[in-house]
């Protein structure tokens, strides 16, 4: 039972980190090679397919850690 609950959180925390990226505005712009690297840093937007599979692969995790030590 621990494993099962503990990917359900990871992919409802997940979840709810893809709500606030959701609301962002995209960016298509592509780095001008004058940008200081700070700028660029805070610039930066996650893709949001990696936003999605992050949480999948959380939980999938937990799973697999859960049962392995089961055995």
């Amino acid at each position: 039972l621990g494993p099962q609950v503990l990917a359900g959180l990871v992919i409802i925390i997940g979840l709810m980190s893809i709500i606030p990226a959701m609301s962002m505005e995209p960016t298509v712009a592509t780095r001008a090679g004058d940008m200081p690297m700070m700028e660029a840093i805070a610039q930066a937007r996650t893709p949001m397919w990696l936003m999605i599979l992050n949480p999948i692969i959380g939980a999938i995790g937990a799973l697999i850690g859960g049962n392995a030590l089961k055995r």
